[in-house]
């Protein structure tokens, strides 16, 4: 391996995904639930900016749904 940080291989990168994977699988839900809401929070955003009809997150009044704090 390089001693440049920047340059790694494909072994270290598909190691370093499935170790963050495994991170990420251990999370409680309700945590995987606020990064779900955050993510749709952001695709919102920039649905309408962009002029497209999108769905607003899971939380929001307009919705009627289970308020989740991102």
């Amino acid at each position: 391996m390089s001693t440049d940080p920047f340059i790694t291989s494909n072994d270290d990168q598909f190691r370093k995904k499935a170790s963050r994977r495994r991170d990420l699988a251990k999370l409680p839900i309700e945590e995987k639930l606020r990064r779900l809401v955050k993510l749709q929070a952001v695709a919102y955003t920039i649905g309408q900016r962009a002029g497209r009809d999108c769905h607003p997150p899971w939380g929001k009044k307009e919705r009627g749904h289970i308020q989740f704090e991102p």
